[in-house]
Protein backbone atom coordinates (compact mmCIF):
# COMPACT_ATOMS: atom_id res chain seq x y z
CA UNK A 1 0.00 0.00 0.00
CA UNK A 2 1.49 3.28 -1.42
CA UNK A 3 1.55 6.26 1.27
CA UNK A 4 -0.59 8.12 -0.97
CA UNK A 5 -3.29 6.00 -0.28
CA UNK A 6 -2.42 5.11 3.43
CA UNK A 7 -2.48 9.23 4.05
CA UNK A 8 -6.15 9.48 2.49
CA UNK A 9 -7.43 6.06 4.71
CA UNK A 10 -6.36 8.02 7.24
CA UNK A 11 -7.93 11.03 6.64
CA UNK A 12 -11.37 9.19 5.84
CA UNK A 13 -10.56 7.76 9.65
CA UNK A 14 -10.95 4.77 8.55
CA UNK A 15 -6.84 3.72 9.86
CA UNK A 16 -4.90 5.33 12.79
CA UNK A 17 -1.25 5.25 13.37
CA UNK A 18 1.61 5.18 11.05
CA UNK A 19 1.39 2.53 8.24
CA UNK A 20 2.33 -0.57 9.28
CA UNK A 21 6.06 -1.70 7.72
CA UNK A 22 5.71 -4.61 5.08
CA UNK A 23 9.44 -6.59 4.48
CA UNK A 24 8.63 -6.67 1.03
CA UNK A 25 8.63 -2.66 0.77
CA UNK A 26 11.23 -1.90 3.08
CA UNK A 27 14.01 -4.55 2.36
CA UNK A 28 16.84 -4.02 0.05
CA UNK A 29 16.33 -5.53 -3.71
CA UNK A 30 19.27 -7.63 -3.45
CA UNK A 31 18.10 -9.33 -0.24
CA UNK A 32 14.95 -9.89 -1.66
CA UNK A 33 16.00 -11.38 -4.61
CA UNK A 34 18.28 -13.66 -2.52
CA UNK A 35 14.96 -14.59 -0.12
CA UNK A 36 13.52 -15.83 -2.79
CA UNK A 37 16.25 -18.01 -5.00
CA UNK A 38 17.13 -19.59 -1.72
CA UNK A 39 13.38 -20.07 -0.73
CA UNK A 40 12.69 -21.77 -4.46
CA UNK A 41 15.97 -23.32 -4.44
CA UNK A 42 15.33 -25.39 -1.08
CA UNK A 43 11.86 -26.07 -2.12
CA UNK A 44 12.50 -27.56 -5.63
CA UNK A 45 15.40 -29.62 -4.11
CA UNK A 46 12.82 -31.22 -1.89
CA UNK A 47 10.13 -31.49 -4.47
CA UNK A 48 12.73 -33.56 -6.48
CA UNK A 49 14.06 -35.42 -3.28
CA UNK A 50 10.66 -36.30 -2.39
CA UNK A 51 9.84 -37.29 -5.83
CA UNK A 52 12.38 -40.09 -6.34
CA UNK A 53 11.96 -41.19 -3.24
CA UNK A 54 8.12 -41.84 -3.88
CA UNK A 55 9.64 -43.49 -7.70
CA UNK A 56 11.64 -45.41 -5.99
CA UNK A 57 9.54 -47.37 -3.45
CA UNK A 58 6.75 -47.25 -6.31
CA UNK A 59 8.53 -49.42 -8.27
CA UNK A 60 9.43 -51.62 -5.42
CA UNK A 61 5.95 -52.25 -4.34
CA UNK A 62 3.76 -51.56 -7.22
CA UNK A 63 3.21 -51.32 -10.47
CA UNK A 64 3.24 -47.79 -12.50
CA UNK A 65 -0.21 -46.37 -13.65
CA UNK A 66 -1.41 -43.34 -13.89
CA UNK A 67 -4.15 -43.51 -11.26
CA UNK A 68 -1.17 -43.93 -8.89
CA UNK A 69 1.26 -41.80 -9.89
CA UNK A 70 -2.12 -38.94 -10.17
CA UNK A 71 -2.68 -39.91 -6.47
CA UNK A 72 0.33 -39.47 -5.29
CA UNK A 73 0.90 -36.33 -6.54
CA UNK A 74 -2.17 -35.46 -4.58
CA UNK A 75 -0.47 -36.52 -1.68
CA UNK A 76 2.45 -34.30 -2.58
CA UNK A 77 0.45 -31.17 -3.31
CA UNK A 78 -1.49 -31.75 -0.08
CA UNK A 79 2.00 -31.81 1.73
CA UNK A 80 3.35 -28.43 0.17
CA UNK A 81 -0.16 -26.79 0.48
CA UNK A 82 -0.64 -28.07 4.21
CA UNK A 83 3.42 -26.49 4.71
CA UNK A 84 2.66 -22.90 2.84
CA UNK A 85 -0.41 -22.65 4.81
CA UNK A 86 1.24 -23.02 8.06
CA UNK A 87 4.12 -20.57 7.04
CA UNK A 88 1.13 -18.33 6.25
CA UNK A 89 -0.30 -18.27 9.71
CA UNK A 90 2.31 -18.19 11.35
CA UNK A 91 4.91 -15.86 10.39
CA UNK A 92 2.91 -13.81 7.38
CA UNK A 93 5.60 -10.87 7.18
CA UNK A 94 8.57 -12.85 7.56
CA UNK A 95 10.55 -11.81 4.41
CA UNK A 96 12.58 -15.78 4.10
CA UNK A 97 9.32 -17.39 5.11
CA UNK A 98 6.72 -15.57 2.76
CA UNK A 99 9.02 -16.49 -0.24
CA UNK A 100 9.28 -19.89 1.46
CA UNK A 101 5.92 -20.62 1.45
CA UNK A 102 4.97 -19.07 -2.11
CA UNK A 103 7.35 -21.59 -3.50
CA UNK A 104 5.23 -24.29 -1.61
CA UNK A 105 1.92 -22.96 -2.77
CA UNK A 106 2.94 -23.01 -6.61
CA UNK A 107 4.49 -26.36 -6.65
CA UNK A 108 1.41 -27.41 -4.79
CA UNK A 109 -1.08 -26.10 -7.13
CA UNK A 110 1.24 -27.41 -9.85
CA UNK A 111 1.28 -30.94 -8.35
CA UNK A 112 -3.01 -30.59 -7.66
CA UNK A 113 -3.61 -29.59 -11.85
CA UNK A 114 -0.97 -32.54 -12.57
CA UNK A 115 -3.08 -35.48 -10.13
CA UNK A 116 -6.54 -34.05 -11.31
CA UNK A 117 -5.48 -34.62 -14.76
CA UNK A 118 -4.16 -37.95 -14.62
CA UNK A 119 -7.00 -39.11 -12.08
CA UNK A 120 -9.51 -37.34 -13.61
CA UNK A 121 -10.81 -37.47 -17.27
CA UNK A 122 -13.16 -34.38 -17.65
CA UNK A 123 -11.14 -31.30 -17.55
CA UNK A 124 -14.24 -29.74 -16.03
CA UNK A 125 -14.14 -31.41 -12.81
CA UNK A 126 -10.47 -30.77 -12.83
CA UNK A 127 -11.16 -26.82 -12.94
CA UNK A 128 -13.94 -26.59 -10.60
CA UNK A 129 -11.88 -28.73 -8.03
CA UNK A 130 -8.83 -26.17 -8.59
CA UNK A 131 -11.47 -23.39 -8.16
CA UNK A 132 -12.83 -25.05 -4.83
CA UNK A 133 -8.98 -25.32 -3.43
CA UNK A 134 -7.93 -21.76 -4.62
CA UNK A 135 -11.04 -20.06 -2.88
CA UNK A 136 -10.61 -21.75 0.13
CA UNK A 137 -7.24 -20.95 0.48
CA UNK A 138 -7.78 -17.18 -0.13
CA UNK A 139 -10.07 -16.65 2.82
CA UNK A 140 -7.21 -18.69 4.98
CA UNK A 141 -3.80 -17.09 4.01
CA UNK A 142 -2.63 -14.62 6.24
CA UNK A 143 0.03 -13.00 3.86
CA UNK A 144 -1.12 -10.67 1.77
CA UNK A 145 1.51 -12.14 -1.60
CA UNK A 146 0.21 -15.49 -0.80
CA UNK A 147 -3.94 -13.82 -0.71
CA UNK A 148 -2.77 -12.44 -4.29
CA UNK A 149 -1.27 -15.54 -5.50
CA UNK A 150 -4.15 -17.44 -4.69
CA UNK A 151 -6.84 -15.25 -5.96
CA UNK A 152 -5.07 -15.13 -9.33
CA UNK A 153 -5.06 -19.06 -9.11
CA UNK A 154 -8.66 -18.69 -8.53
CA UNK A 155 -9.62 -16.52 -11.32
CA UNK A 156 -7.40 -18.97 -13.97
CA UNK A 157 -9.38 -21.88 -12.76
CA UNK A 158 -12.64 -19.91 -13.56
CA UNK A 159 -11.06 -19.39 -17.31
CA UNK A 160 -9.98 -22.89 -17.42
CA UNK A 161 -13.39 -23.92 -16.41
CA UNK A 162 -15.42 -22.10 -19.50
CA UNK A 163 -12.81 -22.26 -22.07
CA UNK A 164 -14.46 -22.99 -24.92
CA UNK A 165 -17.96 -21.85 -24.38
CA UNK A 166 -18.15 -18.82 -21.91
CA UNK A 167 -14.88 -17.45 -21.95
CA UNK A 168 -15.38 -14.16 -23.91
CA UNK A 169 -17.43 -13.26 -20.48
CA UNK A 170 -14.76 -13.46 -18.12
CA UNK A 171 -13.20 -10.09 -19.60
CA UNK A 172 -16.28 -7.83 -19.36
CA UNK A 173 -16.70 -9.21 -16.01
CA UNK A 174 -13.38 -8.79 -14.45
CA UNK A 175 -13.47 -5.13 -15.57
CA UNK A 176 -16.63 -4.35 -13.76
CA UNK A 177 -15.34 -5.85 -10.51
CA UNK A 178 -12.33 -4.47 -10.72
CA UNK A 179 -14.01 -1.05 -11.59
CA UNK A 180 -16.44 -1.06 -8.41
CA UNK A 181 -13.47 -2.11 -6.33
CA UNK A 182 -11.54 0.48 -7.20
CA UNK A 183 -13.78 2.84 -7.27
CA UNK A 184 -15.45 1.94 -3.77
CA UNK A 185 -12.06 1.09 -1.79
CA UNK A 186 -11.85 3.99 0.53
CA UNK A 187 -15.75 3.51 1.39
CA UNK A 188 -15.19 -0.42 1.53
CA UNK A 189 -12.14 -0.22 3.69
CA UNK A 190 -13.28 -2.41 6.22
CA UNK A 191 -12.94 -5.13 3.20
CA UNK A 192 -9.80 -4.02 1.84
CA UNK A 193 -7.75 -6.95 3.35
CA UNK A 194 -10.06 -9.03 0.84
CA UNK A 195 -10.98 -6.84 -1.96
CA UNK A 196 -7.66 -5.69 -2.98
CA UNK A 197 -6.66 -8.67 -4.21
CA UNK A 198 -9.51 -9.45 -6.02
CA UNK A 199 -9.40 -6.22 -7.77
CA UNK A 200 -5.80 -6.54 -8.66
CA UNK A 201 -6.27 -10.13 -10.22
CA UNK A 202 -9.52 -8.79 -12.35
CA UNK A 203 -6.99 -6.33 -13.76
CA UNK A 204 -4.78 -8.19 -14.49
CA UNK A 205 -6.52 -10.96 -16.27
CA UNK A 206 -8.99 -7.92 -18.35
CA UNK A 207 -5.65 -7.08 -19.88
CA UNK A 208 -4.41 -10.74 -20.59
CA UNK A 209 -7.86 -11.67 -21.73
CA UNK A 210 -7.14 -8.45 -24.38
CA UNK A 211 -3.64 -9.85 -25.04
CA UNK A 212 -5.25 -13.67 -25.61
CA UNK A 213 -7.71 -12.09 -28.12
CA UNK A 214 -4.87 -10.00 -29.81
CA UNK A 215 -3.06 -13.39 -30.22
CA UNK A 216 -6.00 -15.54 -31.17
CA UNK A 217 -6.76 -12.59 -33.75
CA UNK A 218 -3.67 -12.30 -35.92
CA UNK A 219 -3.77 -16.48 -35.98
CA UNK A 220 -7.52 -16.41 -37.23
CA UNK A 221 -6.29 -14.05 -39.53
CA UNK A 222 -3.25 -15.90 -41.12
CA UNK A 223 -4.06 -19.58 -40.47
CA UNK A 224 -7.75 -20.26 -39.80
CA UNK A 225 -6.76 -21.08 -36.18
CA UNK A 226 -6.32 -18.93 -32.71
CA UNK A 227 -5.25 -20.42 -29.46
CA UNK A 228 -8.87 -20.84 -28.45
CA UNK A 229 -10.11 -22.15 -31.78
CA UNK A 230 -11.69 -19.40 -33.28
CA UNK A 231 -12.48 -19.30 -37.28
CA UNK A 232 -11.62 -16.19 -38.80
CA UNK A 233 -14.75 -15.45 -40.28
CA UNK A 234 -16.09 -15.84 -36.99
CA UNK A 235 -14.15 -14.48 -34.62
CA UNK A 236 -15.63 -10.49 -34.85
CA UNK A 237 -18.99 -12.57 -33.90
CA UNK A 238 -18.33 -14.34 -31.13
CA UNK A 239 -15.90 -11.51 -29.75
CA UNK A 240 -18.58 -8.20 -30.16
CA UNK A 241 -20.99 -8.93 -27.43
CA UNK A 242 -17.89 -8.76 -24.96
CA UNK A 243 -16.11 -6.13 -26.20
CA UNK A 244 -19.73 -3.81 -26.55
CA UNK A 245 -19.92 -4.70 -22.89
CA UNK A 246 -16.54 -3.55 -22.16
CA UNK A 247 -17.29 -0.12 -23.91
CA UNK A 248 -20.55 0.42 -22.28
CA UNK A 249 -18.94 -0.43 -18.55
CA UNK A 250 -16.08 1.80 -19.35
CA UNK A 251 -18.39 4.83 -20.55
CA UNK A 252 -20.08 4.17 -17.18
CA UNK A 253 -17.86 3.70 -15.03
CA UNK A 254 -16.21 6.94 -15.93
CA UNK A 255 -18.61 8.91 -16.60
CA UNK A 256 -19.50 8.64 -12.97
CA UNK A 257 -16.11 9.00 -11.89
CA UNK A 258 -15.77 12.20 -13.51
CA UNK A 259 -19.09 13.91 -12.43
CA UNK A 260 -18.39 12.41 -8.73
CA UNK A 261 -14.89 14.19 -8.54
CA UNK A 262 -15.75 17.89 -9.86
CA UNK A 263 -15.14 20.49 -7.41
CA UNK A 264 -18.47 21.76 -7.31
CA UNK A 265 -22.02 20.80 -8.10
CA UNK A 266 -21.80 22.85 -10.88
CA UNK A 267 -21.47 21.23 -14.36
CA UNK A 268 -18.31 22.95 -16.31
CA UNK A 269 -17.65 22.97 -19.87
CA UNK A 270 -14.19 21.68 -19.00
CA UNK A 271 -16.11 18.48 -17.25
CA UNK A 272 -17.92 18.19 -20.80
CA UNK A 273 -14.93 18.11 -22.33
CA UNK A 274 -13.30 15.20 -20.03
CA UNK A 275 -17.06 13.43 -20.64
CA UNK A 276 -16.68 13.72 -24.08
CA UNK A 277 -13.17 11.89 -24.01
CA UNK A 278 -14.31 9.57 -22.18
CA UNK A 279 -17.41 8.83 -24.54
CA UNK A 280 -14.48 9.16 -27.28
CA UNK A 281 -12.31 5.94 -25.92
CA UNK A 282 -15.33 4.21 -25.33
CA UNK A 283 -16.35 4.00 -29.06
CA UNK A 284 -12.40 3.91 -30.10
CA UNK A 285 -12.77 0.84 -28.00
CA UNK A 286 -14.71 -1.08 -30.85
CA UNK A 287 -11.79 -0.50 -32.92
CA UNK A 288 -8.71 -0.79 -30.54
CA UNK A 289 -10.50 -3.12 -28.50
CA UNK A 290 -9.13 -2.70 -24.87
CA UNK A 291 -8.50 0.94 -24.48
CA UNK A 292 -11.24 2.03 -23.17
CA UNK A 293 -10.43 -0.60 -20.38
CA UNK A 294 -7.25 -0.41 -19.76
CA UNK A 295 -7.49 3.72 -19.26
CA UNK A 296 -10.04 3.32 -16.94
CA UNK A 297 -8.58 0.83 -14.68
CA UNK A 298 -5.32 2.95 -15.12
CA UNK A 299 -7.07 6.34 -14.25
CA UNK A 300 -8.92 4.98 -11.07
CA UNK A 301 -5.34 3.72 -10.18
CA UNK A 302 -4.10 7.11 -10.13
CA UNK A 303 -6.80 8.35 -8.53
CA UNK A 304 -6.35 5.84 -5.30
CA UNK A 305 -2.09 6.49 -5.41
CA UNK A 306 -1.74 2.91 -6.11
CA UNK A 307 1.79 4.27 -8.28
CA UNK A 308 2.73 0.33 -8.89
CA UNK A 309 -0.79 -0.85 -10.28
CA UNK A 310 -0.38 2.58 -12.51
CA UNK A 311 3.03 1.65 -13.76
CA UNK A 312 2.00 -1.64 -14.79
CA UNK A 313 -1.47 -0.51 -16.52
CA UNK A 314 0.61 2.21 -18.07
CA UNK A 315 3.23 -0.54 -19.44
CA UNK A 316 0.58 -2.77 -19.90
CA UNK A 317 -1.83 -0.71 -22.44
CA UNK A 318 1.86 0.35 -24.32
CA UNK A 319 2.40 -3.37 -24.96
CA UNK A 320 -0.99 -4.05 -26.18
CA UNK A 321 -1.41 -1.26 -28.47
CA UNK A 322 2.26 -2.25 -30.09
CA UNK A 323 1.03 -5.77 -30.33
CA UNK A 324 -2.23 -5.12 -31.97
CA UNK A 325 -0.70 -2.79 -34.59
CA UNK A 326 1.51 -5.79 -35.55
CA UNK A 327 -1.13 -8.46 -35.31
CA UNK A 328 -3.22 -6.28 -38.14
CA UNK A 329 -2.82 -7.48 -41.88
CA UNK A 330 -3.17 -4.58 -43.37
CA UNK A 331 -0.94 -2.45 -45.53
CA UNK A 332 1.67 0.40 -44.10
CA UNK A 333 -1.21 3.29 -44.96
CA UNK A 334 -3.74 1.40 -43.40
CA UNK A 335 -2.07 0.84 -40.34
CA UNK A 336 -0.50 5.00 -40.21
CA UNK A 337 -4.29 5.34 -39.43
CA UNK A 338 -4.49 2.86 -36.89
CA UNK A 339 -1.33 4.30 -35.26
CA UNK A 340 -2.72 7.83 -35.14
CA UNK A 341 -5.76 6.42 -33.27
CA UNK A 342 -3.82 5.17 -30.83
CA UNK A 343 -1.92 7.89 -30.22
CA UNK A 344 -5.47 10.18 -30.00
CA UNK A 345 -6.28 7.38 -27.00
CA UNK A 346 -3.23 8.46 -25.25
CA UNK A 347 -3.20 11.65 -25.83
CA UNK A 348 -6.80 11.37 -24.31
CA UNK A 349 -6.04 9.42 -21.35
CA UNK A 350 -3.35 11.75 -20.62
CA UNK A 351 -5.88 14.69 -20.48
CA UNK A 352 -7.86 12.12 -18.29
CA UNK A 353 -5.95 11.19 -15.79
CA UNK A 354 -4.36 14.63 -15.23
CA UNK A 355 -8.16 16.04 -14.68
CA UNK A 356 -8.90 13.22 -11.88
CA UNK A 357 -4.90 14.17 -10.17
CA UNK A 358 -5.93 17.79 -10.37
CA UNK A 359 -9.13 17.02 -8.82
CA UNK A 360 -8.08 15.04 -6.27
CA UNK A 361 -5.34 17.14 -4.81
CA UNK A 362 -8.23 20.07 -4.96
CA UNK A 363 -10.00 17.77 -2.65
CA UNK A 364 -7.06 17.02 -0.64
CA UNK A 365 -6.33 20.11 0.47
CA UNK A 366 -9.65 21.62 1.14
CA UNK A 367 -10.06 18.38 3.31
CA UNK A 368 -6.85 19.49 5.08
CA UNK A 369 -8.13 22.99 5.47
Amino acid sequence: MSNVLWQRLQQAQLVTGAQPLVASSTSPLYLRLLAGFAGWVSVLFSLALIYSISSLVLELFAAPSSSLEGSVSLVMAALYGGLALGLSLLAPGHLFLVHWSRACYLVSQGLLVLGLVLLLDNNQWAAGVLLLVNAVLFWLFQAPVLRRLSCHLWLASICWLVWDSYLYLVWPVCLLVAALIWLNLFRWARWGRWLEPIAQSASLFFILGIGLFYYSYAAASSTGWGLIQISGENFWRWFNPANIACSVISAGVGLYLVRNMADSSRFSALQAVIMGLVLLLSVANQWLVGVSGSVLLLALAVHIGYQRLALKLLLSLLVLLVWYYYSLHLSLLQKSWWLMGSGVCLIAAFILIRYLQTCSQTSQELNHD
